[in-house]
């Protein structure tokens, strides 16, 4: 008998262990999830303001030749 009491406490320790645990889980994939893609959206702007910065030299250059 004292071995099935000692199976169910451990299960229940184990229980509330994930019960406890599983927010602080979710959050650390939600952010992981956020930081990438927030990672992808500041490479793109990146990209898009040197392509702005190339266009504006381009036509800075080719219209004020002396």
């Amino acid at each position: 008998m004292p071995l099935q009491v000692n199976y169910l406490e451990k299960k229940m320790d184990i229980m509330d262990i994930v019960s406890k645990l599983w927010p602080i889980v979710l959050a650390g994939i939600t952010l992981v999830v956020v930081l990438a893609k927030m990672d992808q959206r500041v490479a793109m702007l990146e990209e898009k303001t040197k392509i702005l910065f190339d266009f504006h030299n381009k036509e800075h250059y080719t219209t004020h030749k002396d």
